[in-house]
């Protein structure tokens, strides 16, 4: 076995050795054949956890014959941030002490300071992370203090402070704690007895799904949360950018799972996003707009393996126009994605210098734009290599 073979060589070879389809692989390892797919393209990271699955359906007895010499970073790959103990600490803290409990109004004040920190700032997860473990506390004992009407208002409150922990904690810290925060978002909404916070606790909840590859119980939540706001979305503008954040959702869930479908959810999500909301507007949580349409779109197509249809719909958006510097730059990585399927190792490099100039936080949590600058770390040419070891120490990479 070649020492140059990446993960996804290696998991090839296995498949074809034990007589294994990709579809009986994926059905062995708990994910779809597109992820299969993905990960023997080089496409997709080989995670740790993938790893041992598909070690398991295998008869791998080392992992060190699906990794290999060289590539022992995967083990330690998901890094963390300087605030994580802080945000754990909120999250897992048994019992809030008895101070007075803060009114709703500061609360909504407070969260909705968070979110716009969340979306502006190029260091969003630093910047952030200093008010969220107050915060999260805050909420925590707001909605067992409060009664009536403010408690059902506070827990609304509480989901959306858990939405912000998961965005936060979904690329670095304790991955527990992101189940955690979805889960508590998910009671929390319930308390609060509001169909519109429920369907976003199922956007958040559906989202985890995807990210552990179980896409068709994803596309089930998105669904399931749809007739929850259909009766509100022509007179509630909030109502309207959900179901068009759970149409792209689901759009971009089935386009993962290498379901062509997925453009038939993206076009009638976009034609609600245009016929329900006005041009320049943006959901304060989720910055869902007539752009961000737009963006899923580039999204649906990278996750196909589309890059020329990438590309074109790419040139169409004016990065300028993208209402969050953290949304800005994963535009940035996935059409670095799409310049990785079509071979083209220098466009890979200059857009993901660009997304770390946009937010360089990003780029350094992000594990797509990790993996590409591994990648271009073993393959680029002697021209680029400068430019890729500047990349790759930029954003905490070992060459």
């Amino acid at each position: 076995m070649s020492d140059d073979m990446t993960p996804g060589d290696r998991l090839r070879m296995f498949r074809d050795a034990a007589g294994k389809s990709r579809p009986q692989l994926a059905g062995l390892m708990g994910c779809s054949a597109e992820t299969v797919k993905a990960i023997e393209a080089g496409r997709r990271e080989l995670t740790l956890s993938m790893a041992v699955r598909a070690a398991r359906a295998l008869g791998i007895r080392d992992l060190a014959a699906l990794y290999g010499p060289g590539v022992s970073y995967t083990v330690v790959e998901r890094p963390t941030h300087a605030a994580a103990p802080e945000v754990s600490r909120a999250l897992l803290v048994h019992r809030i002490d008895d101070d007075e409990p803060q009114t709703d109004a500061y609360l909504r004040a407070a969260l909705d300071s968070a979110w716009q920190v969340w979306h502006t700032s190029s260091k969003q997860r630093t910047e952030t992370g200093k008010v969220l473990p107050r915060l999260i506390l805050d909420a925590r004992r707001a909605a067992t203090r409060h009664e009536g009407g403010d408690r059902r208002e506070v827990h609304r409150l509480l989901a959306q402070t858990y939405h912000l922990a998961q965005a936060w904690l979904a690329w670095h810290g304790d991955r527990e704690l992101v189940w955690m925060s979805a889960d508590r978002a998910y009671s929390a909404a319930q308390a609060a007895d509001d169909p519109l916070v429920m369907a976003r606790a199922c956007w958040y909840y559906a989202a985890l799904l995807r990210a552990t590859g179980h896409y068709a119980d994803a596309v089930l939540e998105l669904d399931s949360a749809i007739p929850l706001i259909r009766d509100r979305m022509e007179e509630d503008r909030e109502s309207a950018a959900t179901y068009v954040d759970l149409e792209m959702h689901a759009a971009l869930t089935l386009a993962r799972a290498g379901d062509e479908s997925a453009w038939a959810r993206w076009e009638k999500g976009r034609a609600a996003a245009h016929r329900l909301l006005p041009e320049g507007y943006a959901y304060p949580q989720t910055r869902i707009g007539q752009v961000m349409v737009e963006l899923y779109g580039v999204m649906v197509a990278v996750a196909l393996g589309h890059g020329d249809e990438a590309r074109r719909r790419a040139a169409s958006i004016d990065p300028a126009s993208i209402p969050s510097t953290e949304q800005r730059a994963k535009h940035l990585i996935e059409l670095a994605r799409g310049y990785q399927f079509l071979g083209e190792e220098l466009g890979v490099v200059h857009l993901l210098g660009q997304a770390a100039d946009v937010s360089t936080e990003t780029v350094i949590y992000s594990p797509p734009a990790r993996a590409l600058t591994r990648d271009l770390l073993r393959k680029a040419p002697p021209a680029n290599r400068e430019d890729v070891q500047r990349l790759a120490s930029r954003i905490g990479i070992q060459d």
